[in-house]
Formats: structure tokens, C-alpha cells, sequence
């Protein structure tokens, strides 16, 4: 597959998450604190829609990069993976021991080396999500075993 294709391909699949995490949020119902269970999705959104910009906005600025290069599907195929991973252990594992697995299992794909930095990374993960959603956000999260 040629790198420009499979980085619209990537843009287009990102895009697409973030139309339906937008959509999904819209669905609660909101709270008179502020704060719902739609809140999140919402923010997850309003995050991926500012990297596709930035993304846009760099690939128009740089130059085209020469079409003859083929590019893996391997690594989208693993982050898929990994993804679903989470998706499917979150209710057993909870919030916190998952998120902080996904982000230890993403270093690692990107960082083969590193594994030692890539264990202290998901745990100042897990430390800073833990104080900035328990205690600044006070939003629960699904918890060891919340299933």
C-alpha cells in the first residue's frame, strides 16, 4: 500500500472515531454539575478532531513525499489489536489497570528497546489518569473487577 493512501486511509478511520465518540456523548444526558457520563467521549473527541487538524495542516505544509514507498499494514493491524484489547478488558481489569496496560503495550511497539522506560512511562500514566480523573474531574471510572 503506498504511504499517501494509507495515510488518508488512517486520517479517514480517525475522523470516523471522532464523528462517533461526538455522536455517542450527545446521547447522555447531561448533569447541572457540568460533568456526565457523556463528558469523556466528548473531550476524546474534541482531542482527536485537534491532532487531525494538526495532522491536516502538516501534511498540506510539507511537501509530497514520492509514491514508489510501501508502507506495512503490520503496525495498524497490532494497534487494532491492542485496542480491542482494551475494549475487551476494561470491565474486568477496570479502567486504570487497563489504560495503563494499552499504554505500556503501545510504548512497546514503538520503542522495542526501551522497555524499562516504556514500564516507568505507563506508570506515571496510570499515577497522573488516576489523580486527574479521580480527584480533578471526579469522574468514575470503572474500577478492578467492575464488571
Amino acid at each position: 500500500m503506498k504511504s499517501r493512501t494509507a495515510h488518508i486511509l488512517l486520517f479517514a478511520f480517525f475522523l470516523l472515531c471522532a464523528v462517533f465518540f461526538l455522536v455517542e456523548s450527545l446521547a447522555f444526558d447531561s448533569t447541572a454539575d457540568g460533568l456526565s457520563p457523556g463528558s469523556y467521549p466528548f473531550v476524546l473527541a474534541i482531542v482527536f478532531l485537534f491532532f487531525l487538524l494538526l495532522d491536516a495542516w502538516e501534511s498540506l505544509s510539507c511537501p509530497r513525499e514520492s509514491e514508489g514507498s510501501d508502507v506495512s499494514l503490520t503496525y495498524p493491524l497490532l494497534v487494532v489489536l491492542i485496542i480491542g484489547g482494551f475494549l475487551s478488558f476494561v470491565t474486568y481489569l477496570g479502567f486504570y489497570l487497563s489504560s495503563t496496560l494499552i499504554v505500556f503495550a503501545l510504548y512497546l511497539l514503538l520503542e522495542k528497546k526501551n522497555v524499562f522506560r516504556g514500564f516507568i512511562f505507563s506508570g506515571l500514566w496510570a499515577l497522573s489518569s488516576y489523580f486527574v480523573f479521580g480527584y480533578v474531574l471526579r469522574v468514575p471510572f470503572p474500577v478492578f473487577g467492575g464488571g
